[in-house]
């Protein structure tokens, strides 16, 4: 699946200068993991991308790389993404291609 349609989405949010934010797809990858997985809040969702390689492999991010802080997720959430239509395109895309069936390869041996 191809995120980088977030960028176009949220490019207006973002400030040329200053320090540089964390990446929209990572913070958009890492709600949609909390979503798909039920996971209930930002803080856990931190404490279980942290800890669980194939989530790590999923955002892009390196073992050695820092998750972002639950607070940063919780803010662009609540200030940059409020009064928005940012999220409202994206989810039902991902959802509806997450639900897509599996296909059939076969019975195991």
């Amino acid at each position: 699946m191809d995120f980088r349609f977030i960028y176009d989405k949220v490019e207006h949010l973002y400030a040329e200068i200053g320090r540089p934010g964390v990446d929209p797809v990572v913070l958009f990858k890492m709600l949609l993991v909390g979503y798909l997985y039920g996971i209930p809040s930002e803080r856990r969702l931190e404490e279980e991308i942290t800890l669980n390689v194939a989530y790590r492999w999923f955002l892009g991010l390196e073992l050695d790389q820092r998750v972002p802080d639950h607070s940063t997720l919780s803010q662009n959430r609540r200030r940059r993404f409020a009064g928005t239509t940012v999220r409202s395109p994206m989810i039902p895309k991902q959802i509806s291609i997450a639900a897509l069936p599996v296909p059939d390869y076969g019975s195991p041996m």
